[in-house]
């Protein structure tokens, strides 16, 4: 099997500062993009100098988002278990931040967004449950399976072409 996101992220006590476990998901992220005590090379989802910058951006920018995020990763995970109550919850939180984007005036219009929102999504649902010492990788690989079937779904188009039809 090969090593996932949630394989490769340091255990809280081998980086020097880390912030303390239950921090805000905001502060984490920031941590993690900011710092160079984690290096994002580690983690299985390659995050290129250009989504990086684009990720500082978005912290710098839209804080709350990452409320909104937590808020719904405390949701999803209440139950201790992922099953399919909890993808409406996804597809909100999906709408929300595309929403977010779109309306940026900081977050660039050339973009692909729904990458953006993946990366975020990944990053967010890997570092909170390992703040949070939630140890069913598991689950947590599920949760990341169900994020990209989702996007990738609101990306489909429409193969099916309008037919006008007169009946009179």
């Amino acid at each position: 099997m090969s090593e996932t996101l949630v394989d490769t992220l340091p255990s809280v006590n081998s980086v020097n500062s880390v912030p303390s476990v239950n921090t805000s998901l905001y502060d984490l992220f920031e941590y993690l993009l900011v710092t160079n005590s984690i290096r994002l090379d580690l983690f299985t989802i390659k995050i290129s100098e250009e989504i990086k910058g684009q990720l500082i951006t978005i912290i710098e920018n839209h804080k709350s988002i990452f409320d909104d995020i937590e808020k719904s990763i405390k949701q999803i995970l209440a139950d201790d278990k992922i099953n399919s109550e909890d993808i409406p919850e996804l597809l909100v939180v999906i709408g929300k931040l595309y929403e977010v984007f779109y309306k940026s005036k900081c977050v660039k219009k050339k973009w692909d967004y729904y990458k953006l929102i993946r990366m975020i999504l990944h990053i967010s649902f890997v570092l909170y449950t390992h703040d949070r010492k939630i140890e069913n990788k598991e689950m947590i690989d599920i949760l990341l399976k169900i994020v990209d079937s989702s996007i990738d779904l609101i990306q489909l188009k429409s193969g099916v072409k309008k037919v006008n039809l007169k009946f009179w």
